[in-house]
């Protein structure tokens, strides 16, 4: 009993030392992970809590906001996401994280997903380049958490510009992300059911020279309210 128990204390101190890293001077920097958790999970009704070996990581988060960017140790971790203040995970990930790497730790699903088991709460993880774009270019990430209507799949969208689309992002499936690097501009962009004319939400977009942006695409088919089909845009800042 005494050792599972100094084992269990050895892990906690060990993530503490993950999150928190190294004080004080030295002789150089270690290079960190960066995380960023987004909540993308309409129904929930309550802020997401993320945890990093059961210890909590950032800051929690509302439907469809962000935490700040935060470093931690790059290690083999296991990633969970919970709603705050309660005890049982809705997900639990076991990922190696990189240094010099950033990440988007996303929150999708929804919590009152009845018998739909591919429709409850789960991470999303995304490996994120936030060097800045060469020239006149910005670099748009696009994540299709679009949860379908009871008793239907969540859909695969193309989230495109239009019917002649200069810039198409195709086929994303439900938990997916694609990447593009377009012309700055300003772009009205639809998020359409794949191979079809029905646009599920739309929104004017503008992306400015040398930055990086994650769109989410969220909400449930045919929802009202918070739960209404919706795009939301997040700026990432640019790294060297």
């Amino acid at each position: 009993m005494k050792y599972r128990t100094l084992n269990a204390l050895v892990l906690m101190l060990a993530t503490v030392f993950m999150l928190v890293g190294c004080g004080g001077g030295g002789g150089g920097t270690t290079a960190k992970s960066n995380v960023k958790v987004i909540n993308a999970i309409p129904d929930l009704g309550a802020t997401l809590e993320t945890q990093i070996n059961g210890l909590i990581a950032g800051t929690s988060s509302a439907y469809l906001a962000d935490t700040a960017f935060f470093s931690i140790e790059p290690a083999d971790v296991d990633l969970a996401i919970k709603e705050t203040g309660t005890v049982e995970d809705f997900d639990i990930l076991a990922n190696v994280f990189n240094s010099n790497a950033s990440y988007i730790v996303a929150g999708m699903g929804i919590k009152n997903f009845g018998t739909e088991f591919e429709k409850r709460p789960r991470i999303g993880l995304f490996e994120v380049n936030r060097a800045e774009p060469n020239g006149s270019k910005a670099r748009v990430f696009v994540l299709n958490s679009l949860v379908g209507p009871a008793e239907f799949p969540s859909p695969d969208i193309d989230f495109q510009d239009g019917d002649l689309p200069r810039f198409p992002f195709n086929d994303i499936e439900f938990s997916k992300a694609k990447v593009l690097t377009l012309d700055t501009g300003t772009y009205t962009y639809e998020a359409r059911a794949n191979d079809s004319e029905l646009v599920y939400a739309s929104s004017a977009l503008t992306f400015q020279s040398g930055k990086v942006y994650f769109v989410v695409v969220g909400g449930v088919v045919n929802g009202t309210g918070t739960s209404a089909p919706t795009i939301r845009v997040f700026e990432l800042p640019v790294v060297d």
